[in-house]
């Protein structure tokens, strides 16, 4: 993807006001949606939807940041090199232990904006 060109940006985060800040602060440069659950995410990605970059909450109530990343991976491999996670605080030794794998890209919480912008840029070319 060429430098300036707009990014599909799905933002997966049960926080509804940092959903809407991310996609506000992306808006002007991409097309985001935002979703609140991963099952609902997972839903849409099966039924076509494609995205440069996913940004998705490790701590997610119900279905799992970590478990919506392994469901990834059978639904819509090539977009698992780009998940990008919120990170608030891995409070179980799963999350923790998922978090140290390599592959595994995160922004921690809170961040700027300006961090957020460079993740977009960095991960989804």
């Amino acid at each position: 993807m060429e430098e300036g060109q707009r990014r599909r940006v799905l933002v997966v985060d049960d926080d509804v006001k940092l959903g809407n800040l991310i996609a506000r602060a992306l808006k002007p440069e991409h097309d985001v949606f935002v979703l609140t659950n991963g099952r609902e995410a997972l839903n849409h990605i099966e039924r076509g939807a494609r995205f440069d970059l996913v940004l998705c909450d490790l701590m997610l109530p119900g279905l799992s940041g970590m478990d919506f990343y392994e469901q990834l991976g059978s639904i819509a491999p090539e977009l698992v090199e780009h998940v990008v996670f919120l990170n608030g605080g891995a409070f179980t030794p799963r999350a923790t232990a998922f978090l140290e794998q390599t592959n595994i890209v995160r922004l921690d919480k809170p961040f700027r904006l300006e961090e957020l912008r460079q993740v977009v840029r960095d991960h989804s070319s």
